[in-house]
C-alpha cells in the first residue's frame, strides 16, 4: 500500500528542503549524512579547489616552458631554414649570425661550426662575460648527435650561476648552427612562483635531478629528487596531476605536478599540508553552527508557513469531496483576503450552479439514456465496446448471436470469459493488441458446409482530453456479400474457360484462310480477315489473362525455377516492345546501375512481368516520351524499375492499382485492368514486393525486387531461406 502524506506535513518539508538544499547537494554521496559529514564535505571541498589552484599553477607553468622551447624551434626554422646559409659568403653569414643574436635576448653566442667541430665564424652577446674565442666543438655531446641525427637541444647545465642550454641546427655544406642559450629570464619565472608562506615551485629534469630551484646550490649541484614521491608520479610519463605525499624528513606535503613535453622536464608545485589546507581547518566549527542555526530556522519558518497555506486548502479538498458525493449545498469557509479567499468564493459559486445544472439535466440525461439504448441495442450489426484490457462495457445482443455469446454476458466481466471459437479470440487480441490504431479484419467461422463471415472494424474510443477509454468494435456478416462474389468469380472463370477453346479454333481456321489455304483472297478479304484476327487474338488475350488470375489466386500457377538474368530478360523486352515504341514516339532503353547477377527464378513469367510493365508505360506515354527500364543487383536481392515520363496516377488509385479490373478513371481503357495484377501474383510467387511511386504531371515509377536464394521445399513451394533468416 502506498504511503500517503497529509499536504501539511508535505509543506514543512519542502520548507525544510528548500533551506537546507546547497548542504544537502554538497553532501551528496557521503554516508551517513549527519553535521560531521556536512563539515567534512566542505573541508574536501575546499581543499580539492586548493589541489587544483596547484595543478593551475603547474600547468601554466609547463606551458610556458614549451611555448619558450618551441618558440626558439619556430623562430630558428623559420629564419635559417628560409635562408641557404651555408653556402652564403662569410660577409653574409657574418650578417645573419648577428641577426640571430639580436632576435633573442636569451642568446649568449652564435657560430658556425664545421663538421669536425670547428668554429668558423662567431657572433656573441657584449652583456654575458663570453671570450670571443674559437672553441673546439667535436668533443660536445650536443655537436656528435647533431652530426647523426639532426636538430638538437643539449642538458641544462650551469656556467656559474646561469643556466644554459646549447641548440645545435644543421645547416648546407656540412655546417651547423651553435647556440648558446641563457635560461637566467625563465628561470627567474619559475622561482618567482610562491604559494602562502612557503611554497615554491621547481624544476626536475628526466633524470629526476633537480635544475631550478629557491635554493640554488640544489639545482647547480643537479641534486636527484627521486626520493618525493611526486617527481616519481612525474617521470612515470604522467601528464598532469596532484599528491599529498611526505618527505623523508618526515613532512607532510602537497602538490601538483606537470611534463613539459618539449624537453622531458617536469614542472612541480609544493606547499606544505597543513599551511594549504589551514582554511579548511578553520571552518570547521562555524560550518556546525550555522548547518544547526538553518536547519532550526528553515523548520520554524516551514511549519508556520505550511500551517497557513495548507489549511484554506484543506477545506478546498473537502468541499471537493462533498460534491464529488452529490451534495452541492456544502460551502467553504475562507477568511483569507488572498487568490485562497478568491478560489474559495469562486468554488462555492460553483457549487451554487452545479446544484442548479444538475437539477435541470436529470430528466434530459435520462431521455438521452434512453434513446442511445433504442438506437445501439436495435442496430443490425454488432457492437463491442472493451477497454484496453478486455473487460465489457458495452455489448448489444446481436453481438452475442454474431460471436455466438450466452446472453447471460455481463458488463465489466473479460470478454474472453465468454469466447469459445479460437478464430474470434485470435481476431480479438489482434484488436486490443492495435490499441492506437483502427484495424480492419475478416473473421471466417465457416465449418464445412456451414459458412459464415464476419467483418469486424475496429475504432479507439477517446475522451475529449484524449485519453483511451476503450476500443469499439462494430461486427457486420458479410457471408451473402462473399458468396455472391464467389458466385461471380466462379461464372467469370467458368465463362472465360469454355470461350478460350472456340476462339483457340476460331484462330486457328483465321490462320488457315490467311495462309491461302482455303483460296486465293482478295486484299479486301485479306485486310477484313486481319482485323479479324488482330480482334480475335486481343480477345483470347483477355481470356488466357482472366484464366491466369485465376490460377494464381488459387495458387496453381506453376512457378519452374531456373537460372536468370533479369538485365538479359530485360535487354529481350525492350528489342520486343521497340516497334512498338517507336510507333508512339517514345524512347526505350535499359539502364544499369552495376554489374546484374543471374539468379533464380521463372525466366518466362519475369518476361511476362517486364512486359506487362513496359507495355503499360508505352500505353501511359506521350509522343517524345521516356520510359526506361533501371536495375539495381544488392547482396541479397535484384531491384527492378519501370519509370516513365507520363502523365502520373492520381493519390486515390496508388493503393489499388494492383487490384483486378483497376483501371484510373478519365483516362481512356486501354486493357482489362488485368495486367497488373497478374505482374503483382508473379512478383509475390517469387517472394518478392512489388509497389508504385507516382506523382501527377510526373510521371510514374513501378518498381519490383525479387530475392536471391529461391528454391523448393518438398512441397513444391518457393521458399527462401535469405528472407527466413
Amino acid at each position: 500500500m502506498r504511503l500517503r502524506i497529509k499536504l501539511f506535513h508535505k509543506f514543512v518539508i519542502i520548507m525544510i528542503l528548500l533551506a537546507v538544499l546547497p548542504l544537502l547537494i554538497v553532501s551528496f554521496g557521503f554516508k551517513p549524512l549527519n553535521f560531521q559529514g556536512l563539515v567534512a564535505i566542505n573541508r574536501l571541498a575546499l581543499e580539492d579547489a586548493i589541489l587544483e589552484l596547484h595543478i593551475q599553477l603547474a600547468s601554466s607553468l609547463s606551458e610556458k616552458i614549451d611555448d619558450y622551447i618551441n618558440n626558439i624551434k619556430k623562430d630558428l626554422s623559420f629564419m635559417i631554414g628560409s635562408q641557404r646559409i651555408g653556402l652564403m659568403s662569410w660577409q653574409k653569414k657574418e650578417a645573419v649570425l648577428r641577426s640571430l643574436l639580436v632576435s633573442s635576448e636569451d642568446f649568449v653566442s652564435v657560430s658556425i661550426v664545421d663538421r669536425n667541430g670547428n668554429e668558423m665564424i662567431k657572433a656573441y652577446s657584449p652583456d654575458v662575460q663570453e671570450e670571443p674565442k674559437v672553441i673546439d666543438r667535436s668533443s660536445d655531446p650536443t655537436f656528435q648527435k647533431a652530426v647523426k641525427e639532426g636538430f638538437q637541444i643539449s642538458d641544462l647545465y650551469y656556467k656559474g650561476d646561469d643556466p644554459r642550454l646549447n641548440v645545435v641546427y644543421p645547416l648546407e655544406e656540412n655546417q651547423y648552427i651553435f647556440i648558446v642559450l641563457t635560461l637566467k629570464k625563465l628561470w627567474n619565472k619559475v622561482l618567482s612562483v610562491r604559494l602562502g608562506a612557503t611554497g615554491y615551485a621547481f624544476l626536475v629534469n628526466s633524470k629526476g635531478e633537480i635544475i631550478a630551484h629557491p635554493e640554488r646550490s640544489l639545482a647547480k649541484s643537479f641534486t636527484s629528487a627521486l626520493n618525493l614521491d611526486i617527481v616519481k608520479e612525474v617521470l612515470s610519463r604522467k601528464v598532469l596531476g596532484s599528491k599529498e605525499y611526505v618527505t623523508p624528513g618526515g613532512q607532510a606535503m602537497v602538490g601538483a605536478y606537470a611534463a613539459i613535453s618539449s624537453l622531458n622536464w617536469g614542472a612541480i608545485i609544493q606547499q606544505p599540508k597543513e599551511e594549504a589546507f589551514f582554511s579548511a581547518t578553520k571552518m570547521r566549527k562555524s560550518a556546525i553552527f550555522w548547518t544547526l542555526v538553518s536547519i532550526f530556522v528553515a523548520a520554524l519558518v516551514a511549519f508556520i508557513t505550511a500551517g497557513r497555506l495548507s489549511r484554506p486548502i484543506l477545506g478546498l479538498i473537502k468541499g471537493a469531496h462533498r460534491v464529488s458525493q452529490g451534495d452541492f449545498t456544502y460551502q467553504v469557509k475562507v477568511r483569507t483576503h488572498d487568490e485562497m479567499g478568491d478560489l474559495a468564493n469562486t468554488f462555492n459559486q460553483m457549487t451554487g450552479r452545479l446544484k442548479a445544472y444538475s437539477e435541470m439535466q436529470v430528466d434530459k440525461i435520462f431521455a438521452e439514456q434512453k434513446k442511445l439504448d433504442a438506437v445501439i441495442f436495435s442496430i443490425s450489426d454488432g457492437i463491442v465496446m472493451t477497454d484496453l484490457s478486455g473487460k465489457i462495457m458495452l455489448m448489444n445482443k446481436q453481438a452475442k448471436q454474431l460471436l455466438n455469446i450466452a446472453e447471460d454476458a455481463i458488463e465489466g466481466k473479460d470478454i474472453w470469459d465468454y469466447i469459445k471459437d479460437e478464430k474470434i479470440m485470435d481476431s480479438f487480441e489482434e484488436i486490443l493488441r492495435e490499441k492506437d490504431k483502427t484495424v480492419l479484419k475478416e473473421i471466417d467461422l465457416s465449418e464445412d458446409d456451414y459458412r459464415k463471415i464476419l467483418k469486424a472494424g475496429t475504432n479507439v474510443v477517446k475522451s475529449r482530453r484524449g485519453e483511451n477509454l476503450g476500443v469499439v468494435t462494430v461486427l457486420h456478416d458479410i457471408t451473402l456479400e462473399k458468396e455472391i462474389e464467389q458466385m461471380k468469380e466462379d461464372f467469370l472463370h467458368a465463362i472465360t474457360h469454355d470461350l478460350r477453346s472456340p476462339m483457340t479454333s476460331i484462330r486457328g481456321y483465321l490462320e488457315v484462310i490467311l495462309d491461302g489455304m482455303a483460296g486465293e483472297l482478295n486484299p479486301q478479304q485479306e485486310k477484313f480477315l486481319k482485323i479479324v484476327d488482330q480482334s480475335s487474338e486481343r480477345l483470347l488475350g483477355m481470356i488466357n489473362n482472366i484464366l491466369d488470375i485465376a490460377k494464381l489466386e488459387a495458387g496453381k500457377m506453376q512457378v519452374n525455377l531456373g537460372e536468370m538474368n533479369l538485365k538479359e530478360i530485360a535487354d529481350g523486352v525492350v528489342e520486343t516492345m521497340a516497334a512498338q515504341a517507336q510507333r508512339g514516339q517514345i524512347h526505350l532503353s535499359v539502364e544499369s546501375i552495376n554489374e546484374i547477377k543471374p539468379l533464380m527464378g521463372d525466366k518466362a513469367l519475369m518476361e511476362r512481368v517486364l512486359i506487362n510493365l513496359v507495355g503499360n508505360a508505352l500505353k501511359f506515354t506521350p509522343q517524345q516520351g521516356k520510359v526506361t527500364i533501371k536495375l539495381e543487383d544488392t547482396k541479397k536481392k535484384v531491384e527492378v524499375s519501370v519509370v516513365d515520363t507520363g502523365e502520373g496516377i492520381p493519390p486515390e488509385y496508388v493503393d489499388k492499382i494492383f487490384d483486378k479490373f483497376q483501371q484510373v478513371r478519365g483516362k481512356e481503357k486501354k486493357g482489362t485492368g488485368l495486367g497488373l495484377a497478374i505482374t503483382k501474383h508473379i512478383v509475390d510467387a517469387h517472394l518478392g514486393k512489388i509497389w508504385v511511386e507516382s506523382e501527377l504531371g510526373k510521371g510514374s515509377r513501378f518498381i519490383f525486387w525479387i530475392p536471391r536464394g529461391l528454391t523448393k521445399d518438398e512441397g513444391d513451394k518457393v521458399v527462401c531461406q535469405e528472407l527466413v533468416t
